[in-house]
């Protein structure tokens, strides 16, 4: 298996399982912002599995440091991104302009994990990373023109998050900047 394959895979099992507990923890209104989405640690575990089998490290210390990097990282972004979301959609409209500002902080994820990378000796490169930070800002533009061809609830923003169809987009965004080697078979 290729790494793009592989990406690909662990992307669609993450906006399937997104999808999946969505639909299971009920989809009406803004129920899903209140909650853990189990589907979260589940994508972000196989991320950095990918990550961990595919990445172009030096050593396998390096691999290990890469990994332990990224899931440092993870543990803060992941609660920040969820207080962000509930922000957005419980107080958007009283929200300060510093409040707004950190709302889409978590749009520099592809940047944040390029210099991650450039520090654990494993730098993406230039066109790397322009290629993830853009595929991460425009998930969610693209999911929601997507969407509207398909409409089972709505096409907007917020039924673009309820549906799973951003994950795979953000997952594989954030799979482009990191620079793999292919392995022989075997």
């Amino acid at each position: 298996m290729t790494p793009l394959r592989s990406l690909l895979g662990i992307a669609l099992i993450a906006g399937v399982v997104w999808r999946l507990e969505v639909g299971w923890r009920g989809w009406a209104g803004l129920v899903w912002v209140g909650y853990f989405h189990l589907a979260v640690p589940v994508a972000v575990g196989l991320f950095l599995a990918w990550v961990a089998r595919w990445v172009d490290a030096a050593s396998g210390r390096h691999r290990v440091a890469i990994v332990g990097a990224l899931s440092a990282y993870a543990l803060v972004a992941v609660p920040a991104t969820k207080l962000s979301l509930e922000m957005a959609y419980g107080r958007w409209a009283m929200a300060s302009w510093a409040e707004w500002l950190t709302l889409w902080w978590w749009l520099l994820a592809p940047t944040t994990m390029a210099g991650l990378l450039v520090v654990c000796r494993a730098a993406p490169g230039w066109r790397r990373w322009a290629m993830s930070q853009a595929g991460f800002v425009l998930a969610l533009p693209v999911a929601t023109a997507f969407l509207a061809w398909f409409p089972q609830h709505g096409h907007n923003m917020l039924h673009t998050i309820k549906s799973g169809l951003l994950m795979p987009l953000l997952v594989m965004a954030l799979g482009v900047g990191v620079p793999v080697r292919v392995r022989p078979a075997g």
